[in-house]
């Protein structure tokens, strides 16, 4: 069952640049597939996710999972629907194929400002992962489920190490912003 971790009127207020015209119905759709996954790997522990979805049923979070999802999560997962927006809102295919929507009164943008407008969500989405990796290694004794297991689905390297691909520009970030016992010398293959 699909629980929310957050509503399309919550990512409205926090990204105030998708239009209340949009159609909550878009984001919700957008949300419920970005939840899965973009956030289920973000978490890394299987476990952790479950009771963050058991919690977000019941309307309360825990003291420790609270601010998890409430300073970082929603903001993250906010900004990767507003990634999806630009591509489902600028595009359509029809039968004769991708077609660019051109029925508003503005200026269509130009694949040149699409790109620039998608990589600043993606700086933030990076800069946001940095800070809460960088959150969850000084506060690792909160958070328990996520040192404890992994999401049977994450594949693993033929040498058993886990590769994680969070869309993390590592070289930006700093190896400082990950669990210090879960990034080994190459930076970007998690134990």
């Amino acid at each position: 069952m699909f629980y929310p971790i957050i509503t399309a009127t919550d990512i409205k207020t926090l990204i105030p640049e998708i239009g209340y015209e949009i159609d909550n119905t878009i984001i919700t759709s957008l949300i419920e597939r970005l939840q899965d996954m973009k956030i289920r790997p973000l978490l890394r522990s299987y476990s952790w996710y479950e009771e963050i979805m058991t919690q977000a049923s019941g309307g309360t979070y825990s003291a420790a999972n609270e601010i998890i999802v409430n300073d970082y999560i929603k903001l993250i997962l906010a900004f990767f629907v507003q990634q999806k927006i630009i591509i489902t809102q600028t595009y359509h295919i029809e039968r004769a194929g991708l077609r660019i929507k051109t029925f508003d009164v503005s200026e269509v943008a130009q694949p040149e400002d699409i790109r620039f407008y998608i990589q600043t969500i993606t700086d933030e989405i990076d800069y946001l992962k940095g800070e809460f990796f960088k959150y969850l290694t000084e506060n690792e004794a909160s958070y328990p489920l996520y040192q404890s297991d992994t999401d049977p689905r994450t594949a693993t390297h033929s040498q058993g190490r886990q590769i994680a691909n969070y869309g993390v520009n590592i070289s930006r970030i700093g190896r400082n912003y990950y669990p210090k016992d879960h990034v080994d010398d190459d930076d970007y293959l998690i134990r």
